[in-house]
């Protein structure tokens, strides 16, 4: 006698259970793909938000600190004007006693025998006539007045025979020009040294 075994439902059976893990399988996976799309995607809406958030922070940083720049810009440019300012106040005082010292370097320079008839300026011109009795006196007065720290460019703009005449001496007229030099302030002297040496 032959034994006949039915096979087909035991490889139904099997079939079936192939394609449940099979479709197990695809559904974990699908499932898993989703998750892990909807993992990155939420990791990356994250990251691009915290970076919104660094980036709003440092656009308010960087704009309180153009607003400081411009305040310090605005500070160094009233500093630079008050500076001006100064200079301007200081030199206008080493100028105010410019006529005394030319007065000064003017009595101290004259020779014996020579007479100023006129001390004229103009701006930065010093303009000088008088009567000596040589030219040799003229020469000397010129050489004392171009010696003065207040007085240069000693010119003899003319020399001539006076009319007039002083003891039997005949006179001579002349007249002189010469640079008046303005004082001014000295600007001090750059250090060598670095600005954190304190």
């Amino acid at each position: 006698m032959i034994l006949r075994v039915n096979l087909l439902p035991y490889r139904d059976s099997r079939r079936e259970k192939v394609m449940q893990i099979i479709l197990l399988a695809w559904g974990a996976t699908a499932v898993l793909g989703v998750g892990l799309i909807i993992f990155t995607s939420s990791y990356i809406s994250d990251h691009i938000l915290a970076q919104t958030a660094v980036k709003k922070q440092k656009t308010a940083v960087i704009a309180q600190l153009d607003k400081k720049l411009g305040e310090i810009k605005d500070i160094n440019v009233r500093k630079r004007q008050v500076k001006a300012r100064l200079a301007v106040i200081e030199t206008l005082g080493l100028q105010r006693d410019l006529p005394v010292h030319l007065l000064e370097s003017i009595s101290i320079a004259i020779p014996d025998k020579v007479w100023l008839q006129e001390i004229s300026t103009y701006q930065n011109t010093l303009s000088i006539t008088g009567n000596t009795l040589s030219n040799a006196m003229v020469a000397d007065f010129m050489r004392k007045l171009a010696s003065s720290k207040y007085i240069s460019n000693v010119n003899l703009n003319n020399i001539a025979q006076s009319k007039r005449a002083s003891n039997n001496n005949k006179l001579r007229n002349f007249k002189l020009s010469a640079d008046i030099v303005i004082p001014t302030l000295n600007k001090p002297e750059k250090s060598g040294t670095n600005r954190g040496d304190k």
